[in-house]
């Protein structure tokens, strides 16, 4: 149908997340089925110290005028299939559209800037309902403000309601190995490649630490559902090479994800980063309310 018509968009508040996403080469085996795959990138927490995600109000969804948050012009929401199998996350943006076929569970992480988990109390349909999103924004919008538009279209479109708490969460810390980082500083004017990827292993080039966290905060794909933070002090660009092996699986619901069995220990030989289990407070969100999408 045709895409629903919004008022004006109220100007965006600064919120620290982006919804950028970027690609790997994909090393494919003969007959064994493996699938491209696209890291979303994710703003990840930086510090244990730092929190990626601002404070609000207990109860995120319901605005109010004092608080109005930036709205798309237009947007359509479809339902996809009911009871997806499989994994499936896409997204696509320039400054005036939003493109996304997803999970709402998924729409959630990319919004927020967080992490598997990060976020509780979901009804199963968060994760079995495939939808996609299309929004038009009538200005030009950056990926910070992109986000929270997003947010808006929730709380609008499938009536989101999310209570913010702090918790002490289990996460993994990535800090500097005995020996030090393995890779080089860029060179003025030097870009990083993705590398040309064996069979069965994908291949990932990065500038900074800042990409491979949000590379790595990938709504838990891989890391275990744990949150990644940054204990590296690592803030120049860099030419970070990484490969490693992929796995497809399939659960007892018939989904398939995908898995990188060997990523902390090639993290370790490859990058000389070590990866190790620590808690950290930070942000944690529960859904108190939700309903399957408005009609267009």
């Amino acid at each position: 149908g045709d895409a629903r018509r919004r008022g004006a968009r109220q100007p965006a508040a600064a919120w620290p997340g982006g919804g950028a996403t970027g690609g790997s080469r994909i090393g494919r085996r003969g007959g064994a089925g493996h699938r491209d795959v696209t890291l979303r990138m994710v703003a990840a927490p930086q510090s244990a110290s730092v929190q990626t995600v601002p404070d609000r109000s207990p109860a995120i969804g319901a605005q109010s005028s004092a608080t109005a948050m930036p709205e798309f012009d237009a947007v359509s929401v479809r339902l996809l299939d009911a009871n997806v199998k499989g994994s499936h996350s896409h997204t696509q943006s320039d400054p005036k559209r939003l493109t996304m076929v997803s999970t709402l569970h998924r729409f959630i992480l990319q919004a927020y800037g967080i992490t598997n988990g990060q976020l509780g109390g979901e009804p199963d349909w968060f994760k079995t309902s495939l939808y996609s999103i299309e929004a038009v924004s009538a200005a030009p919008a950056g990926p910070d403000q992109m986000m929270l538009m997003l947010r808006s279209m929730l709380a609008d479109r499938f009536r989101l309601k999310l209570r913010q708490e702090d918790r002490d969460l289990p996460v993994f810390a990535l800090g500097v190995g005995a020996g030090g980082p393995k890779f080089k500083e860029l060179k003025p004017g030097q870009v990083t490649r993705d590398e040309t990827a064996p069979p069965g292993t994908v291949a990932r080039s990065f500038d900074s630490m800042k990409d491979l966290m949000n590379a790595l905060n990938d709504g838990g794909s891989l890391t275990q559902d744990r949150p990644v933070v940054d204990r590296t002090h690592l803030t120049g660009n860099y030419n970070i090479q990484l490969l490693t092996e992929i796995e497809a699986q399939t659960d007892g619901f018939g989904r398939r994800t995908v898995q990188f069995p060997n990523l902390f220990r090639d993290i370790q030989s490859q990058l000389g980063l070590k990866i190790v289990p620590d808690r950290v407070r930070m942000p944690y969100f529960v859904v108190e309310q939700a309903a399957a999408p408005t009609p267009n």
